[in-house]
């Protein structure tokens, strides 16, 4: 019998608890009463005082390729593509694998195997 407490799931919160914890703050009740009554994490409310109430941390890891990076890498594909010459997943992987090599972009990508990994 599996007994494995369930994760919880991040920013479950609802933002319009997080203002009202927030004003109720500044209305003079305490971070740990407002968190235990608006169902909010006390480090995040202490995050968004310190942060700004806008401030909205980004989630999960980062990218490696930028944005512009990414275009580059899907431009060459596409053109390869159109001159019917497309890849399998596998050599996709071993080019962004080189591409970050050749920018020198740090990345988390296998050396070993030099390639990128499944879920990149």
């Amino acid at each position: 019998m599996d007994q494995s407490v369930p994760k919880k799931k991040k920013k479950s919160w609802n933002p319009e608890n997080l203002k009202a914890a927030l004003e109720a703050i500044r209305n003079g009740s305490k971070i740990k009463a407002a968190a235990r009554n608006f169902g909010i994490p006390e480090s995040t409310i202490r995050d968004r005082l310190k942060l700004g109430e806008n401030y909205d941390p980004p989630m999960g890891r980062k990218a490696t390729f930028t944005r512009e990076e990414e275009k580059e890498l899907v431009s060459f594909i596409t053109l390869m593509a159109k001159k019917f010459y497309g890849i399998t997943q596998q050599q996709l992987r071993k080019l962004a694998y080189d591409f970050a090599v050749a920018k020198n972009i740090k990345n988390i990508f296998s050396s070993e195997k030099k390639m990128a990994g499944k879920c990149w």
